[in-house]
């Protein structure tokens, strides 16, 4: 080899050495890139799953109070089931003592108008017995009366 071709052999090798220096700068600036996109990539998933996480938290808390809910509002349908039940039970008590005490005042009725009758019978027989006495005393009344005057016409 000559001097040329050494010459322009370290050139080569010089401008080899740089490129490779520059490539190895773009490949330290990509790989900087690559981690810090790494890392923002991983804090993003980080935060990601501590907001999933909040939520998760959240909604279970939820979930807890409207079940909490869901119990509170059973025992006070079984509460109100049980009032209604006693008044519906005092109700029926209730009607069956009207009913009981309208079936004693229907019976007390009944007897009563069969009395009136009774009395209005009796009544009308004492009133047709009392007419009947009338015509007699009317008829002895003036039967004596008629004997009075024959006798008066006698003397």
């Amino acid at each position: 080899l000559n001097t040329t071709d050494n010459g322009k052999l370290a050139a080569l090798q010089a401008k080899l050495r740089h490129q490779q220096q520059e490539d190895w700068s773009q490949i330290q600036g990509v790989q900087g890139e690559l981690d810090r996109t790494k890392a923002a990539d991983q804090a993003e998933e980080e935060q990601m799953r501590e907001q999933e996480k909040k939520e998760e938290e959240t909604l279970s808390a939820q979930v807890q109070h409207l079940q909490a809910t869901i119990k509170q509002l059973e025992a006070a349908q079984v509460a109100i089931n049980s009032t209604l039940d006693t008044r519906i039970a005092s109700e029926n008590r209730t009607a069956e003592s009207l009913r009981a005490a309208l079936s004693q005042e229907t019976r007390e009725a009944e007897e009563a108008q069969q009395e009136e009758a009774t009395l209005r019978k009796e009544l009308g027989v004492a009133q047709a017995g009392e007419r009947q006495d009338e015509q007699e005393e009317t008829r002895e009344a003036a039967t004596a009366a008629g004997l009075r005057q024959g006798l008066q016409g006698a003397e």
